[in-house]
């Protein structure tokens, strides 16, 4: 189909060529026109019309022409094409006998009013002769004019075929703010959603307004008028990634946050995001800043230098489940307003290095699993941290386990309730000093230091277990530690001892004969493992409440001498 098009728009350009190549007259080329008939020239099935009709997206640029131009011409066959060299012969010679004339008479005008004499007309027609032939080229320019209109339609023929063609993604535009309207347009096989404002608000539930098709986003970009586009007041989960399923990029240069207060879950679970730049961010205004980049695990540094965070009360699971960040610089947050710090750096499994000297701790109360998972921790600066008003510290320091230094000797746990896990896993440290603790407010101490395999010694005199009704796990899988004097325990009301020694395997001597048990109902698997135990005095122990004894001397191969006598089973269902 195009190759017949070539040749039909190349006998339209000779026919242009034919008139134009006769400049000195144009009564002579008229006579030429006349003495051609015009379907010799090109066959009536091309005529202007059905070119315009049928191929007025065709383009007729050098650079779209199929091979070279000479090679067009010469395995051009076609009759009409053949007619229209022949005609142009004759235009070739009819110019000459024109300026032969021109020359007699030394006037263009006369030469122009005697043309029609030299080639038999009545010299009247001659005006109509030249009006003909005006009417004849302004056809000719219009059809090179719509020629001129090819690569826009040629563009829409190919469109299929040109992955960066524009193309709308549902509606034309959605309105998403007090003056933003959003479109979603696909380009280079992305969706992207344009977001555009004249100093307008965006929604916060904008997404509902745009609907399914916001799932299919890839990139996210703002454009503004005249000033940048506002966030609104609430911001929370602005760009929840369990919507924005596909999103891989947002473009925030254009996007003003002076006004947000609540900056929460802003980025959560955008887990396509490899780069995220908020360094434009103003957060002077922002109160809460929790899950603000929760499960972005595709981020690898975030760059917060310009944050401003002395009004933030809430850093709840700020950078939790970040992944892949190896780069984090929080060193000048100013933390004097931040009451919950739970989750905020957890399974962050990739930082090498972290500072928090600077931290402001002092109205924090909750610490829960604050750098839980950071695998690869090896110093850790919290010596400075005023914990005076937490009472959660579970999983603080959870998983740290290339920690080899931490320094926790200052910390306040006189409001202490919750303990447990707090250590756990924390595989390469050697010493911790504990022995500042107070624990008289402390219910919890499960797997305080489970897995600590490191540590060689525990000094725990100044606990006071009192209240604690939970050691479960407390010290399993201390594989180092020789000797752990637990003797002053008050374990009155405990109610769960299940693998509180558990792979203890170098310990050589324990003394529990002081424990209060009679609120014990767990003690499945509380020597389990320590292989090098060879006595345990349990001759005090009350378990008329124990239902379950399972693994309790399970491989305590070295125990010499074990006196159980006094054991009430009454109630035991598992004892295997």
């Amino acid at each position: 189909m195009r190759q017949n098009l070539w040749k039909r728009l190349i006998a339209m350009w000779c026919i242009g060529s034919l008139l134009m190549t006769a400049p000195a007259t144009n009564v002579l080329a008229d006579n030429i026109q006349q003495e051609t008939n015009a379907s010799e020239i090109i066959d009536d099935s091309i005529s202007e019309s059905e070119i315009s009709d049928d191929y007025s997206g065709a383009s007729l640029t050098a650079e779209e022409m199929p091979g070279d131009e000479e090679d067009v011409f010469a395995s051009e066959s076609d009759e009409s094409v053949e007619d229209a060299y022949h005609a142009a012969d004759a235009s070739e010679e009819a110019p000459k006998n024109a300026a032969d004339s021109a020359e007699a008479s030394n006037n263009a005008t006369d030469d122009s009013a005697n043309a029609p004499n030299n080639t038999g007309d009545d010299s009247a027609e001659a005006p109509n002769n030249a009006a003909d032939d005006s009417v004849d080229t302004e056809q000719i320019e219009e059809a090179v004019r719509d020629d001129s209109s090819v690569e826009e339609d040629t563009s829409a023929i190919l469109e299929a075929e040109d992955s960066s063609v524009e193309e709308l993604v549902g509606a034309n535009t959605w309105t998403v703010g007090n003056g933003v309207t959003a479109k979603i347009v696909k380009k280079d096989n992305e969706n992207i959603l344009y977001f555009t404002s004249k100093g307008g608000t965006l929604w916060k539930n904008w997404k509902s307004k745009i609907g399914n098709a916001v799932s299919t986003v890839n990139t996210i970009t703002f454009t503004a008028d005249s000033t940048k586009m506002y966030f609104p007041e609430d911001s929370s989960f602005l760009f929840f990634g369990d919507y924005l399923k596909s999103i891989k990029r947002i473009d925030l240069k254009k996007v003003d946050t002076s006004k947000v207060k609540s900056m929460r879950g802003m980025f959560d679970y955008c887990s396509g995001l490899t780069n995220l730049d908020v360094s434009g961010f103003d957060t002077s205004n922002a109160t809460s800043m929790e899950d603000m980049f929760h499960h972005c695990v595709g981020l690898k540094k975030l760059d917060l230098r310009c944050f401003n965070t002395s009004n933030v009360t809430n850093m709840d699971d700020m950078f939790g489940e970040c992944e892949r960040l190896v780069e984090l610089d929080v060193s000048s947050f100013d933390t004097s307003d931040v009451v919950i710090m739970n989750s905020m750096f957890n399974g962050c499994n990739n930082l090498e290095s972290l500072d928090v000297s600077g931290f402001d701790t002092s109205k924090v109360e909750e610490m829960v699993w604050m750098f839980s998972g950071c695998l690869k921790l090896k110093n850790l600066n919290v010596s400075g941290f005023d914990t005076s008003s937490v009472n959660r510290f579970q999983g603080m320091f959870c998983g740290c386990n290339s920690l080899e230094y931490l320094d926790v000797s200052g910390f306040d746990t006189s409001n202490a309730m919750y303990l447990d896990e707090m250590f756990y896993g924390c595989a390469e440290l050697k010493n911790l000093d504990v022995s500042g603790f107070v624990t008289s407010k402390v219910v919890s101490m499960k797997r305080m230091f489970t897995w600590c395999e490191g540590l060689t010694n525990l000094n725990l005199s100044s606990f006071d277990t009192s209240k604690v009704k939970d050691m479960g796990g407390m010290f399993a899988e201390c594989k180092s530690l020789k000797e752990l004097d637990v003797s002053g325990f008050d374990t009155s009301e405990v109610t769960n001892m299940c693998d509180m020694f558990d792979g203890c395997e170098n310990m050589k001597e324990l003394d529990v004969s002081g424990f209060n048990t009679s609120n014990v109902i767990n003690m499945s698997g509380m020597f389990s493992c320590c292989m090098s135990l060879k006595e345990l005095d349990l001759s005090g122990f009350d378990t008329s409440r124990v239902s379950d004894m399972s693994g309790m001397f399970r491989i305590c191969r070295g125990l010499e001498n074990l006196n159980v006598s006094s054991f009430d089973t009454s109630r035991v269902e598992r004892i295997g």
